[in-house]
């Protein structure tokens, strides 16, 4: 299973690349989407949105590449009851389960300001308890937060059993600095994953600035065997 993590920016031309260049892969977690381009979205299952959500910078969104993938999406306000702080910062995950030959994992996308990522484990606690699937996890997106910035994140989700995976590397380049991606200095985009798929997959930031793409961030690529 390859698997597609990317803050698209809100660009039109990022639904074109993804097509380009993931076109046979499986699965993307999306972050910042705008809605997709019509060619795209008869071509992929993109899912009902909604795309534009009010007060949010583009969706969040679980999007099968390959018709092997079957997908069972939930709605977001599911989880509300258990983790109350998403009433307050709607729009900030997508979760669904995904289904390749026999296999299904819970796959979450997620974009969060640091102080929201902070409670990322308890989300994710809660998205479990909801949809009642308490097995193979991965999580995936943009969380704002430097590696060694000294967020909790990290060591909260290594604590409910979903460590971080990867990648190694800088993600994301500051446009308003008038950075290219050939100045990148700064990793916002994380994968986390359980033991029992991390022990298994690779994660590669695809930084090369010739690999980059059309958004300030990069894309995090995921095999997992």
């Amino acid at each position: 299973m390859r698997i597609i993590c990317w803050n698209m920016q809100r660009k039109k031309d990022s639904w074109g690349f993804l097509a380009d260049q993931h076109d046979g892969d499986d699965l993307a977690l999306l972050q910042e989407a705008c809605t997709p381009v019509p060619a795209v979205g008869k071509r992929f299952d993109v899912g009902p949105g909604p795309w534009n959500p009010k007060g949010a910078s583009g969706a969040r969104a679980i999007v099968g590449l390959s018709g092997g993938v079957e997908l069972q999406r939930f709605e977001e306000d599911l989880v509300w009851p258990l983790a109350p702080i998403l009433r307050e910062r709607p729009h900030s995950i997508a979760f669904a389960l995904a289904t390749l030959n026999g296999e299904r994992i819970l796959a979450a996308s997620v974009e969060m300001w640091s102080d929201l990522a902070e409670h990322l484990p308890g989300i994710m606690e809660a998205v479990r308890e909801a949809t009642g699937f308490n097995g193979p996890a991965i999580v995936g997106g943009d969380i704002n937060t430097e590696r060694h910035s000294g967020s909790t994140v990290f060591d909260g989700m290594a604590e409910i059993g979903i460590p971080l995976a990867g990648p190694d590397g800088v993600t994301k380049y500051n446009k308003l600095g008038r950075q290219q991606p050939s100045d990148a200095d700064r990793q916002y985009d994380y994968v986390f994953a359980t033991p029992d798929l991390a022990a298994r997959m690779s994660v590669e930031a695809v930084n090369a600035p010739t690999e980059w793409g059309p958004s300030d961030h990069c894309r995090v690529v995921v095999d997992i065997d």
